[in-house]
């Protein structure tokens, strides 16, 4: 009976044995490939969160891309709307004055430029007074108008309109005094006061 003793307890301590390791060998071999799985799943989780996070912001630069040449188109209107001229360029300005007369049969004359003044609206534009007169008939002076304020691309403000005219007729002659003010950004040095009279 000793001897049957002796077995069960080497076949318990086996069995106890077997145990032992496969429990050792969950914790020490097969848990921790389960840990790096979860570990991996949740990485591939957060590497899928942020491809569509780019995948947006790709479609975002492509239709960007896709309006860049309308934007630059703008941006270029844009420029010249409100340049950041030099002395040059504000004399080219007056000159293209008289040019927008000359186009519509209206003489522009009595051309006048004050100093520029730094606008109360925006603090990166400058105010350019300038004052003229343009003869002409009332339908050319109105074509120079709207030359003035829809066809050249500087952005203009007329702030006074002094109209008169000889005799009665509306086909005759008349005089239109303008107040304006021409705008720039200051991404230039303030230009000098200049005053031209033809």
């Amino acid at each position: 009976m000793g001897a049957l003793r002796t077995d069960r307890v080497w076949l318990l301590g086996g069995l106890l044995a077997i145990v032992l390791l496969g429990i050792g060998g969950w914790f020490l071999l097969v848990r921790p490939k389960h840990v790096d799985r979860d570990n991996v799943r949740a990485q591939a989780g957060d590497a899928q969160v942020e491809l569509t996070t780019l995948n947006k912001q790709l479609a975002k630069l492509k239709a960007d891309q896709a309006q860049l040449g309308t934007l630059t188109a703008k941006e270029q209107v844009y420029q010249r709307a409100l340049p950041s001229a030099s002395t040059q360029g504000q004399t080219a300005f007056l000159n293209a004055l008289q040019d927008l007369g000359t186009a519509e049969n209206v003489v522009v004359g009595g051309l006048t430029q004050g100093g520029e003044q730094p606008s109360a609206t925006l603090p990166i534009v400058m105010e350019l007074p300038i004052t003229l007169t343009a003869t002409g008939t009332a339908d050319h002076l109105s074509a120079f108008l709207n030359r003035l304020q829809a066809v050249q691309p500087r952005a203009l403000l007329i702030t006074t309109a002094s109209l008169s005219g000889e005799g009665a007729s509306a086909s005759g002659p008349m005089t239109l005094s303008l107040g304006l003010k021409a705008f720039r950004s200051t991404a230039t040095a303030q230009t000098p006061v200049l005053t031209t009279t033809n």
